[in-house]
């Protein structure tokens, strides 16, 4: 791991779009990690391995262990709960669609009664795994290579319903 001082004092030597980039590359490594993290913490949650640990609580363990502030820890594990239930939270929390502040707002309005979002996720992974099934094959026949041109439009499709979903949810969560 590259100090945080000896970085620091580099930066003045590399050029304006070098430094760009860079920043763009460490916010997508964020992001990823943040929902990396998210995913891990809804598997040690559901383990309950935090009691294992000494620990009355994941949230206590959080702040211990992992060193998160209290709010950092609270959004964290009301994400990885919500991310058990909607496993489609995590590529948006990696993709930057949604923080884990948002997700903590969301997650109340996420419930198991919420069929569309469910059966929108899905039919959103079965499309993509029919994709990368034809994608697989390299040389498609026109059949194919319509279905996949099918497949891409059916999958934002559904992207954009789960997207319309979660605008209703957090105009609500602001109501």
């Amino acid at each position: 791991m590259v100090s945080l001082a000896m970085s620091l004092t580099t930066l003045d030597r590399i050029d304006d779009h070098a430094l760009a980039v860079e920043l763009v590359r460490l916010a997508g490594c964020e992001r990823e990690s943040t929902a990396a993290l998210v995913a891990h913490l809804a598997e040690f949650d559901a383990r309950r391995l935090y009691e294992g640990e000494g620990f009355p609580s994941i949230f206590k363990y959080c702040t211990t262990v992992l060193q998160l502030s209290e709010d950092a820890a609270y959004n964290r594990i009301q994400a990885a709960r919500a991310a058990r239930r909607f496993p489609a939270i995590l590529e948006r929390l990696a993709a930057g669609g949604l923080s884990v502040t948002t997700t903590r707002l969301l997650a109340p309005h996420l419930t198991a009664e919420n069929h569309d979002f469910r059966t929108l996720r899905e039919e959103h992974h079965r499309y993509e795994e029919e994709l990368a099934a034809l994608s697989a094959r390299g040389f498609l026949a026109p059949d194919q290579q319509w279905r996949v041109s099918e497949l891409k439009k059916l999958k934002l499709i559904a992207k954009d319903r789960m997207e319309t979903l979660l605008r209703h949810a957090r105009a609500a969560t602001h109501a």
